[in-house]
Formats: structure tokens, sequence, C-alpha cells
């Protein structure tokens, strides 16, 4: 197997280039196709609710706001990883498919939800739903930040769950055309490559006087002639002389 070399790389991608452009041209041809005629759009719409131990927000009352302590922050960042764990257990899900009605499945609703805080230091936790339905997707966002007030504040006396950001729209989530074709077409157009540079590393013909110094770092002294296709050259002009 000859060395891998930059030289060689470049000259493989040079010789092979014709190829490498039908493969990439092909892929992403196939790539948007799909994405523009076959694949199904899938919408989501984000919802966000603030959890506190009811000390660090209070609306309506701005006399509270110069009675917040350090501790109660602190309290409410930690009781926030409690409410998002608590947001992604199954019971949560039944109960807002009850509320939703219509054949709402909660198996359904597990996988097309996701709930996360949104920093480390925020109080903020943020819904995420999606559906081939955008109406669908802004509606369960926005049911599920409700039924999730109702639910944490009824297991946790202390915690006081608000919404902050209703789903408004629904934003196209996939596919993504544009993402998925050139991916798509680097991919295939890569791999094809390696294929190629395999091919050539495990190739050990000399081909002529360039590849020989391109391989091994030894003085070229000469070269056989092809005697054969000197010959065939030498009929071809004797033919070429007497023709009439």
């Amino acid at each position: 197997m000859q060395e891998i070399s930059i030289f060689v790389l470049f000259r493989i991608a040079i010789r092979r280039l014709g190829a490498l452009i039908l493969a990439f041209v092909i892929a992403a041809g196939l790539a948007f196709s799909y994405c523009e005629f076959i694949a199904t759009p899938v919408y989501g719409a984000s919802s966000s609710i603030i959890v506190t131990n009811g000390a660090v927000v209070n609306q309506g009352d701005s006399s509270t706001t110069n009675k917040v302590l350090g501790s109660d922050i602190q309290a409410s960042l930690l009781l926030v990883d409690s409410v998002v764990d608590m947001l992604k257990t199954p019971d949560i899900y039944k109960y807002l498919a009850r509320k939703l009605g219509d054949g709402y499945d909660y198996r359904a609703l597990i996988a097309n939800t996701s709930v996360s805080r949104r920093g480390e230091d925020t109080l903020f936790i943020d819904i995420f739903y999606t559906d081939k339905d955008p109406q669908k997707a802004i509606t369960v966002s926005n049911m599920f930040a409700s039924a999730a007030c109702d639910y944490v504040a009824e297991f946790i006396n202390r915690a006081d769950p608000k919404i902050v950001s209703s789903a408004d729209r629904a934003g196209l989530v996939s596919p993504r055309t544009l993402k998925t074709t050139l991916l798509a077409g680097i991919l295939v157009t890569f791999t094809l490559y390696v294929v190629f540079v395999f091919i050539e590393l495990l190739n050990n013909t000399v081909k002529g006087e360039e590849d020989f110094t391109a391989r091994y770092d030894i003085p070229l002294l000469g070269t056989i002639p092809d005697f054969d296709e000197a010959r065939r050259a030498s009929s071809r002009k004797k033919k070429g002389r007497y023709k009439k």
C-alpha cells in the first residue's frame, strides 16, 4: 500500500472529479425530492412556565418584591429540577390526555413532547410539542403548560407555577430541505471518495514516471520503452507514407 500524502489525495480527487460531482448531484437530488414530495411536514410549538416557592414571584403585589430573600431564590432554583422530573412522568401525560379528549393517547403525547429547563440558573421551564398539524401543536403546547401548573401545585404545596409564555405559532421542525439536501450530497460524495482512496492505495501498479516519483523517494535513472507501442506507431507511419 502506497503512502498517503496530500498530493496523492488531491490527485485522486482530480482524477475522480466527474464521478464525485455526479454522486453529489444524484444524492442531493434524491434528498431534495424526498423532503419536498414525500416527507410529511412536522411542526413544533413552544410555551413556558416559571416555578417558584411562592416568594420570588407574586403578581399583583409589588410590595413582596423587596422581601425576596436569597434563600427563597435558591429554594426555587432547586425546586425547578424536581418539577422538570415530575413533568416527564407518565401520569402528567395521562392527566393531559383526559383534559384534551378527542382520543389523545398519553404515549403519543410523551413521544411528541419535550420538557426542559431553560438554563441551570433560571426558573423557566420550556414545553415543546410537535405535530403534523400546526394548530394542534399550538393547542397541546398551551394545554400542557396549563395542566402542568395545576398538576405541580397539587403535588407540591410550596410551588407556585405560572404560565409566562404561550405558544402563538408553530414552526417547521422537519423536514429541513436545504440542510438535508446538502448533508446527503456531502455524505455520499465523501463516502465515494473514501472508496476511491482505498482502491487507489491498494493498487500497487506503477502507471508511469510521475506515479513512480510520487510514490517513492528514489531517483529515476531511466525508463524501459514500450516496444509494442513503438512498433505499432512505426507501422502506422509506414502505412501513411505509402497510402495512395
